[in-house]
């Protein structure tokens, strides 16, 4: 035992080395193996719903979404997981999406992964740039000092439960017909959604799990084509 301790001492700091490069070795096996997993459950889901599974790794423009601000965030913006189907001469994605975004201050310097599920609708539509999300005390307060949120004046509902943003407001209230603000309220608390031309896309700010997507995209299919319609 005294040997042992005798041993720690003289070389402490290489133990602390390697044993921080087996842990992080380890948990990038970990990682490894969990994504493996869920590769090969979407390619099961893909094909028990009639969707064709894609396993490359690709930047959003490769898939035709890069034109929304989601997919121009942070650096390293990659999609990978796809699930694609026509539907109704329209293309329904379900995608992996994620991003690095650094964040600094004065005592932290640090590099932030973010993953989202996302699913979009691409087509010959053409939509409004704008961005939706459900109303909380961070957008109420942040619309009190001056941050857009452009209400509709027809569905107070609607103004009061969503911030509502984009370039062209005029456009946007325009656009916000009795069946697209109807499909809008569908919206889950956690679901954010973006549209700029001939793509439409929602998503969740975490990873969905696999058992969970085949109700998810169910659900929110025809909740994107609906809203399309104003278009």
């Amino acid at each position: 035992m005294t040997e042992i301790v005798s041993f720690l001492e003289e070389h402490g700091a290489v133990v602390s080395v390697v044993g921080m490069g087996v842990l992080v070795g380890l948990i990038f096996w970990v990682a490894q193996i969990q994504a493996k997993r869920r590769r090969e459950a979407l390619q099961q889901l893909c094909m028990r719903i009639g969707f064709h599974y894609k396993g490359e790794k690709l930047h959003p423009s490769e898939v035709g979404l890069g034109i929304l601000p989601l997919f121009q965030r942070g650096s390293r913006q990659r999609i990978r997981n796809l699930c694609i189907r026509e539907f109704n001469g329209k293309e329904l994605v379900y995608g992996d999406y994620s991003f690095l975004q650094r964040t600094s201050s004065s005592s932290n310097n640090s590099v932030r992964k973010h993953s989202y599920s996302v699913l979009a609708l691409k087509g010959d539509f053409e939509l409004p740039a704008l961005s939706l999300s459900a109303e909380n005390f961070i957008t109420r307060a942040a619309t009190m000092v001056g941050f857009q949120d452009i209400d509709i004046p027809h569905d107070t509902e609607f103004s009061r439960r969503f911030v509502l943003r984009g370039e062209d407001e005029q456009a946007i209230r325009s656009f916000c017909t009795a069946p697209v603000l109807e499909a809008a309220k569908q919206l889950d608390p956690d679901l954010a959604l973006e549209a700029r031309g001939g793509v439409l896309t929602l998503y969740s700010s975490r990873l969905k799990k696999v058992d969970q997507l085949e109700q998810w995209i169910q659900k929110h299919r025809p909740l994107l084509e609906q809203f399309c319609s104003g278009a």
